[in-house]
């Protein structure tokens, strides 16, 4: 007896002889990011596997270079390429018998990103871990501060950056040592300013700046920056708009202006003179005494350029 598909009018022969995964994975999606790109897709009916094959040239089914996943996960990670670079890439189930590709989906690329990044999420393009933003729709943000700038002045360093939308506070770290070693400031605050009220005169600072957002998400860090703080007894100057200094004179950044001022002037009467004394100041380079007839005005110049305190 002839088997029953031997029965079967020729047409129906010829559409059983058509392959039956002819489907492509749906929901297929690239997201980019530092230095790799995480790609991901729907399930697919009995796999047991799938291949991608992937190019640095468009369309890069069926010669492109190709990996087979070997396990039924739904994404991968293609690590270790090359910033700024365009891959392309598909995606092919495997179904037993054979197993048997599947139509591959159709092409999608993304550019390796370089740098710090901030991606949040579980890194599979699914899902966000808690509140923090998903690289879901493939593109990684720069949650980054910008901009920062540490001005050192007597006895303290002033620090201030671009204001980031979305923020809820920021986090200042410092250290004495450069890409290491960093301690928290200041934390909590929603202005983009800071003070380090604490620093040793002569010593070297570096600071950095990290955005705090919702849901107990972070962004990368800012890149440093550093100032050496000078001692207490310094001429402020500056012209008090907290961005700029007169000529060599440090600015009183972030509003405070120093004491720098001769103390315990005394005047005594002689015979035919006057005898000039008053405290040494630390820093200064020379004096000036002024003499006037008239109480708060007509003053000019006695003496000048003498660092004597007398």
């Amino acid at each position: 007896m002839r088997p029953w598909f031997a029965r079967l009018p020729w047409f129906l022969l010829c559409c059983l002889a058509l392959p039956i995964f002819a489907q492509s994975p749906t929901g297929f999606n690239v997201a980019t990011g530092v230095g790799q790109t995480v790609l991901f897709w729907d399930a697919y009916p009995s796999a047991v596997g799938y291949r991608i094959y992937w190019s640095t040239s468009p369309n890069p089914y069926p010669s492109g270079t190709i990996i087979n996943t070997g396990s039924q996960n739904i994404s991968y990670v293609h690590a270790g390429l090359t910033a700024g670079t365009t891959y392309y890439y598909q995606v092919c189930a495997l179904v037993n018998p054979g197993p048997a590709e599947s139509t591959p989906t159709s092409q999608l690329s993304a550019v390796v990103l370089s740098g710090n990044y901030f991606s949040g999420g579980n890194g599979d393009g699914h899902a966000t871990a808690g509140n923090c933003p998903s690289n879901l729709v493939g593109t990684i943000y720069p949650i980054q501060a910008t901009g920062l700038t540490a001005a050192a002045l007597p006895g303290q360093v002033s620090l201030y950056w671009n204001e980031v939308s979305g923020a809820t506070s920021y986090t200042v770290e410092r250290s004495t040592t450069s890409g290491s070693g960093f301690t928290t400031l200041t934390s909590g605050s929603l202005n983009p300013t800071a003070v380090d009220a604490s620093p040793v005169a002569g010593t070297t600072y570096y600071y950095r700046v990290i955005v705090n957002l919702a849901g107990g998400c972070s962004g990368v860090v800012s890149a440093e920056v550093s100032a050496t703080p000078t001692a207490q007894n310094l001429y402020a100057g500056g012209n008090g708009d907290g961005h700029a200094l007169i000529g060599n004179c440090p600015s009183k950044l972030m509003g405070t202006i120093y004491p720098i001022q001769a103390t315990g002037l005394i005047a005594a009467a002689l015979p035919g003179q006057v005898s000039l004394y008053w405290n040494e100041v630390a820093g200064a380079t020379g004096y000036t005494v002024e003499r006037s007839t008239t109480s708060g005005s007509g003053f000019t110049t006695l003496t000048s350029g003498s660092l004597n305190p007398t």
